[in-house]
């Protein structure tokens, strides 16, 4: 499955709301630039390229319920990003992707 096609961010939304997961890494975004997109049942952190769509690209999926324990997200390029929580641990995620 590709981000880049319309509606395709819902609907991994969507297929990961019906499993237990909280929290997708997931890489080959391929969307430009850095940010995020907060909806109803979710929030997409994301990092990509700055001039080229459609290559590369990391980021986290976050359903809501677990929202509240976000403290940071670092977007650094996008190979790497870093979200940590504060949970009843600390808990620090990387997302990194090897270049091909």
């Amino acid at each position: 499955m590709t981000l880049l096609k319309h509606g395709k961010l819902q609907e991994l939304a969507e297929e990961v709301a019906k499993t237990q997961i909280e929290i997708l890494a997931l890489q080959e975004v391929r969307w430009p630039g850095k940010g995020q997109i907060n909806k109803k049942d979710y929030l997409f952190y994301y990092s990509g390229t700055k001039e080229k769509i459609g290559q590369a690209g990391t980021g986290f999926l976050l359903m809501k319920k677990i929202q509240k324990y976000i403290i940071n997200f670092e977007l650094h390029n996008e190979r790497l990003c870093k979200l940590s929580s504060m949970m009843t641990y600390s808990l620090r995620l990387i997302r990194f992707q090897r270049a091909t």
